[in-house]
């Protein structure tokens, strides 16, 4: 079978064909081209029943993907959501697999890394414990962690269940925890399955010790968290992000994170990345910044290689087994 890697450059497309052949070497037999090459005739790609490209790659109009590759069969994207692509994948009747699943996993970890260490008051503590105090910052920072609940009937609220939400949960289940989960496009009964409760934006904010937004990556009208909602928090309470800047309002978290110095703030994602220097956010005590680092790290890559590699493996036995 003929198969091709592609990348806004030569280079991207060598660089993903590397990738895949260290874990089949045969891969390595296989062509790269950029999206210039493929515009500049199919002499080369004519034949190509498998394609394989990776995060940033530009899409391609169905126009142009028939015209690379008539004999096309399946695309390949290593990468998560593939929102961007689908509907030229679709157009030309050519199924379209991804790592959605393994690229969650990376996500959900750290998620779930955070909202045990805000259920330890860990972030309170560590914005407490200041050289300066010495030697009271010791009991001073240990008081402010113990206002936490900690991680035995602590409520913890999830918005969003969608992978990453469902993973976060999963994780969960190991502790003496009250699971809270908002997602109005989910029957209460598939929440209640999962081990949670199915509450409404407004009871679970109220309600939550720590709050963890995984939401859908596409942009909305307004952010789902704005200001009347992140004002209601839980006193001592956490507001984790690790899906997209615009479901939250930085405006109101800036404003209400100065209002309230007891809430806290984690942040991996921002509206604009990086985050402006004049942004007051990076003045807020209360507010942790990070950038963009839950998703899967260049260490965490191979797992998601091996987990495509493995559904071309089934796809191509599959489409053998039908010839």
């Amino acid at each position: 079978m003929q198969l091709n890697f592609i990348g806004n450059s030569e280079t991207d497309a060598h660089r993903l064909r590397t990738l895949f052949g260290r874990v089949d070497k045969t891969f390595l037999t296989q062509g790269c081209f950029s999206l210039s090459q493929l515009k500049r005739g199919v002499d080369l790609t004519y034949n190509t029943e498998a394609i394989f490209f990776g995060w940033g790659c530009r899409g391609l109009t169905p126009e142009e993907l028939s015209a690379a590759f008539p004999c096309l069969k399946a695309a390949f994207y290593l990468g998560g959501d593939t929102g961007p692509y689908e509907p030229a994948f679709t157009a030309i009747g050519v199924p379209l697999f991804s790592c959605l699943t393994e690229n969650s996993r990376s996500t959900a970890e750290f998620a779930f890394a955070q909202i045990i260490l805000a259920n330890k008051g860990y972030y309170r503590a560590t914005r407490s414990y200041i050289p300066w105090m010495w030697p009271l910052n010791f009991r001073y920072a240990k008081a402010k962690a113990n206002l936490a609940y900690g991680n035995f009937g602590a409520t913890v609220g999830i918005v969003g269940f969608g992978n990453v939400g469902r993973l976060v949960i999963t994780q969960l289940r190991r502790f003496d925890l009250a699971l809270l989960v908002h997602d109005p496009f989910v029957e209460d009964i598939e929440i209640e399955r999962a081990g949670a409760t199915a509450a409404t934006l407004q009871c679970l904010v109220e309600s939550s010790d720590v709050v963890s937004l995984h939401l859908p990556i596409r942009e909305t009208a307004s952010p789902l968290l704005d200001h009347a909602n992140i004002a209601k928090l839980k006193k001592q309470s956490t507001l984790i992000n690790t899906s997209r800047g615009h479901h939250i309002s930085e405006d109101a978290i800036a404003n209400i994170a100065s209002q309230r110095p007891d809430l806290t703030f984690v942040l991996d994602v921002t509206r604009r990345e990086p985050l402006p220097f004049w942004s007051p956010l990076w003045r807020r005590k209360n507010v942790f910044l990070s950038p963009h680092i839950a998703g899967v790290s260049d260490q965490e890559l191979p797992r998601l290689v091996i987990y495509l590699s493995e559904i071309y493996e089934r796809w191509s036995a599959e489409l053998t087994a039908k010839l």
